[in-house]
């Protein structure tokens, strides 16, 4: 439990230089919203926040979609 205190993504956050698509569940209770815009919060490159309010820990089906869109633009496969 006293690691636990070291083991959030905000403390790396800081590190991650690549651009970011990030997903906050409203409702949460394995990564609460707070800790999650904290970590995005934290991020120094570009970033976008992809809010589903009516979902808990698993990705809902329109982050799902916008997930494989962002990754199809990275590697420069999207229109």
């Amino acid at each position: 439990l006293q690691a636990a205190r070291y083991v959030d993504a905000m403390n790396f956050a800081h590190g991650i230089r690549a651009r970011a698509l990030v997903s906050a569940g409203f409702i949460d209770r394995t990564c609460p919203p707070c800790s999650v815009y904290a970590a995005f919060n934290a991020l120094p490159g570009p970033k976008r926040m992809f809010d589903t309010p009516r979902h808990g820990h698993q990705h809902a089906p329109d982050f799902v979609r916008e997930r494989l869109l962002f990754i199809d633009q990275e590697l420069g496969l999207a229109p």
